[in-house]
């Protein structure tokens, strides 16, 4: 019965999850479908900060701080300052959580302008603070060092006493921390001298003198004063009820007079010890009393009562079998804890895969669905011009029918003309030639043959108007006949000589009607030649037409080429033929892909010094170049974020050359900068230097996004990259372990050693010296 409760209540949980995960993802979904539909740029800089609150409550910083770099730029052009403030504030809590500290501290030195130009002093000075424990975070403690006399010198003119207390404080850390004790000690003795001017801090009063005599007697070596200021200490203490503190104090007196010589005073301070660590409730009395029955243990030694300081001994290895038992436990703790992170690790990766992947799924449908209204539109827009180009051919034909049909009704005109002529030739005849029944007959038989004649020329004619092509052949087979016709003719005009005298009338109608044929032949001639040059006018027309339809097509293919190069400009050749065939790109995961990151040291410094403009055309020739160089050696620019460049060898076609491509990509550019450096300096003109840091490993690459397409790479070798640059140096190509095992034997590398990075622990790292 328990164990089906428990099932059920965790089915509930889960099923809780899973429509948690759901009812968010429509959230990032509703938000990105809004952010398509405004078009002013404050909707659109108010939708990305949402976009980037979203990610950032799902621990996805890096996503985060690309929406919120987009409404930062919207917001800048805006004028919004307060915008720019909320954006900022997230950024550089985002980048604080990625490790890339450098640039939260870029961002917050943006901030810090902003406040400034609002008069808001209370929201710059916890700016400033925050700029201070960055560049702890980042062990740059000399930075630290100068925000925190800033910080000294507002306190000051505020007059505020406990602010005051606490910077001296962490000044005297950050000192000690770069092993000048005697400057920590003053800056201790700042905070102790202010502070014991307070109410109320009496315990804050006596951590300060701890400090102060740990610098004398461990760093600086005077054990007197070190002695001095516990005791101080030691008074403060006895008035709380930190018994702790207590114990503490008395062994490191003890051991103080020990040194001395003070036998009598260290074994009363010895056992005050003891007695005050057996009252702590806690687990830190076991050092304290390990350290004080120690302590017993070697003056009862050196004073040759060894049966005592056997017994002290004793309760020493038994306090310190304690120790070590706790040190056990803490170390079990530590594994398991460490076990049940990874667990849940591994089970937010995996958790967030999936929302990516939906993600994916979702944004490659929006992308299809785009694609496809994309390509109904150039379908619809061919269809139009086809269209058009049926529609004016269709009235070509129709101008075509109508001349032929002109030309038919001429034709038939003629021929109406011609009957009716020899209607009335035939008339003329029978009363000319009445006598000579015969050769009138034979008259007749020639004007039938002739009359034969010109209707197979009319035929041919109207097959000519038909063809079109054959017109000139059809005229010369005209001018044949007609030569046929006046040769038959000068043939009767020889016969009708030697009949002269008897049928001179019938000669003189002979020629009379041989007149009349040839201007009819004539005028045929004319009416074909016109048709002739009004068909040839047409087809000018139509070369005219046609050329403009070629104009026409050779613009929309110019456009096409456009379109391809602006996406090529966009993503890889491979992705974007994908996305062309298919509609859709897959994303790809990659065994080895060497990643490349850069950043600009001196970036914010240099910005600040110069105009916008000039800091865009700076930027812009640094980046040109990067871009060059990468092309050169087969390496993918994948973005740029702010100062920030990132490249990956390996993608989108794989290859096993990737590490020295990527290598040698990154020398090429640490000397181009040198040398842009070296010019820079000639010319008097501030300048910036590059860190650069590669790691080799499986990522997944692919498309996001759905108005903007973007190819991106994902996983934890492009986080482990970003740290490879962080822990670099400016000038010098930084590279993982797992890189160098690929490129050892090519080139010429120092081995750093093992050097923590952010949330990765130790990680082996070299610096590539050249060439083999």
């Amino acid at each position: 019965m328990k164990i089906r409760t428990f099932l059920l209540t965790a089915l509930i949980l889960l099923g809780g999850l899973i429509c948690q995960a759901q009812y968010q993802a429509k959230d990032l979904e509703k938000l990105i479908k809004q952010f398509n539909e405004v078009t002013s740029n404050s909707d659109k800089a108010a939708i990305l900060y949402k976009i980037g609150l979203w990610y950032e409550h799902d621990k996805g910083y890096e996503k985060e701080i690309q929406y919120l770099e987009q409404a930062y730029q919207l917001e800048r052009k805006t004028g919004n300052e307060t915008g720019q403030i909320n954006t900022l504030q997230h950024m550089v809590y985002a980048y604080k959580q990625t490790g890339l500290y450098p640039d939260a501290i870029d961002h917050s030195e943006d901030l810090l302008k902003l406040q400034q130009k609002q008069n808001n002093q209370t929201a710059y000075n916890n700016t400033l603070k925050d700029i201070s424990m960055l560049h702890k975070l980042n062990h740059d403690y000399a930075s630290a060092i100068k925000i925190d006399r800033q910080l000294v010198t507002i306190y000051k003119k505020n007059d505020d006493q406990k602010s005051l207390v606490k910077t001296y404080a962490d000044l005297g850390f950050l000192n000690l921390e770069l092993d000048n004790a005697s400057q920590a000690l003053k800056e201790y003795d700042k905070a102790q001298k202010i502070n014991q001017n307070i109410a109320g801090q009496g315990n804050l009063q006596g951590d300060l003198l701890i400090n102060m005599g740990f610098i004398f007697g461990r760093e600086l070596k005077i054990q007197d004063k070190a002695k001095e200021y516990y005791q101080k200490a030691l008074a403060l203490k006895q008035q709380t009820n930190d018994y702790g503190a207590q114990a503490m104090l008395h062994n490191e007196i003890g051991q103080i007079d020990y040194k001395s010589g003070r036998k009598r005073e260290a074994q009363q301070n010895a056992q005050k010890a003891i007695a005050l660590a057996k009252a702590h409730p806690g687990d830190q009395k076991y050092n304290t009393l390990a350290k004080s029955y120690q302590l017993l243990a070697d003056l009862h030694a050196k004073d040759n009562d060894h049966k005592t300081s056997a017994q002290y001994y004793a309760q020493y290895l038994e306090v310190q079998n304690v120790l070590d038992s706790l040190e056990n436990e803490r170390l079990l703790k530590q594994q398991k804890q460490l076990r049940k992170v990874q667990a849940e690790n591994k089970k937010t990766r995996s958790r967030l895969f999936a929302k990516e992947r939906r993600r994916s799924r979702m944004q490659d449908q929006l992308l299809k669905q785009e694609n496809e209204l994309k390509a109904l539109k150039i379908k619809e827009k061919e269809a139009d011009i086809i269209r058009k180009q049926q529609q004016l051919q269709q009235e070509q034909l129709k101008t075509a029918e109508l001349e032929k049909d002109k030309i038919v009704q001429l034709l038939a005109l003629a021929e109406q003309k011609q009957k009716t002529a020899e209607q009335s030739a035939l008339a003329e005849k029978q009363r000319m030639l009445a006598e000579k029944q015969k050769l009138e007959n034979e008259k007749k038989q020639e004007e039938l043959e002739r009359a034969k004649q010109e209707k197979i020329a009319i035929e041919k004619e109207k097959e000519l108007q038909k063809t079109k092509l054959d017109a000139a052949q059809k005229a010369q087979k005209l001018k044949e006949q007609e030569l046929e016709h006046v040769k038959e003719r000068n043939q009767l005009r020889d016969y009708l000589f030697v009949l002269f005298a008897v049928v001179v009338v019938l000669v003189l109608m002979g020629l009379i009607s041989t007149v009349r044929s040839r201007k009819k032949l004539q005028v045929k001639n004319n009416l074909l030649n016109e048709a002739n040059n009004e068909i040839n006018e047409q087809k000018e027309e139509i070369l005219v037409q046609n050329e403009e339809l070629n104009t026409r097509n050779q613009q929309i293919e110019m456009e096409r080429v456009k379109s391809d190069n602006l996406l090529l400009n966009i993503l890889p050749f491979e992705t974007a033929q994908e996305l062309k065939d298919k509609g859709s790109a897959t994303p790809q995961r990659y065994g080895q892909v060497s990643v490349l990151f850069t950043d600009f040291k001196g970036f914010t410094k240099l910005a600040e010094e110069l105009a916008p403009e000039d800091v865009i055309t700076e930027l812009n020739h640094c980046f040109t170049a990067f871009d060059d160089i990468c092309k050169k050696h087969n390496i993918e620019k994948i973005k740029t974020i702010g100062d920030a460049y990132m490249a990956a060898g390996g993608v989108p076609v794989a290859n096993t050359s990737n590490p020295i491509d990527a290598i040698n990509a990154g020398l090429e550019m640490q000397a181009f900068m040198a040398k842009w450096k070296a010019d820079k300096l000639a010319k008097n003109l501030p300048v910036w230097e590059l860190r650069l840091g590669i790691h080799t490993g499986e990522i997944v690459a692919g498309v996001v996004g759905k108005n903007k397409f973007a190819y991106d790479i994902w996983g934890d070798t492009v986080n482990l990259a970003s740290r490879m640059e962080s822990s670099g140096e400016p000038g010098m190509v930084n590279i993982s372990g797992d890189t160098y095992e690929l490129v050892k034997d090519h080139f010429k590398t120092e081995y750093r050693g093992k050097i923590k990075a952010k949330n990765k622990g130790e990680v082996d790292m070299y610096f590539v010296k050249g060439v083999v």
